[in-house]
């Protein structure tokens, strides 16, 4: 019994960090109402990588690589007063968060 209850902790622990990367819905709502420059460290904290950033443009473009040969690419574009992001993933649980 003891055994069992270890597996499980360990693959419920396993789990939590898979999701840990994954933008959510109140993730998306903070990045939109802070400042581009919050939303590196915010992104950075996550597990993001900064592929590219040119603070001219204030484009910025991150990526992070999930277990199973799955990504997320996040690119951020301020333009005045707006913050637009693109999420383009092949994993289906970050589709699922953000279509919920």
């Amino acid at each position: 019994m003891k055994y069992l209850f270890c597996i499980v902790l360990i693959l419920t622990t396993f789990t939590c960090f898979a999701q840990k990367s994954l933008i959510s819905y109140e993730d998306i709502t903070c990045l939109l109402q802070n400042n581009i420059h919050k939303a590196d460290t915010f992104l950075m904290a996550k597990g993001y990588v900064i592929n590219k950033k040119d603070n001219d443009t204030k484009n910025h473009k991150f990526t992070v690589t999930l277990p199973g040969g799955t990504y997320n690419n996040i690119s951020l574009r301020a333009d005045g007063k707006r913050l637009f992001i693109e999420i383009e993933t092949n994993e289906l649980n970050q589709y699922n968060l953000i279509r919920e």
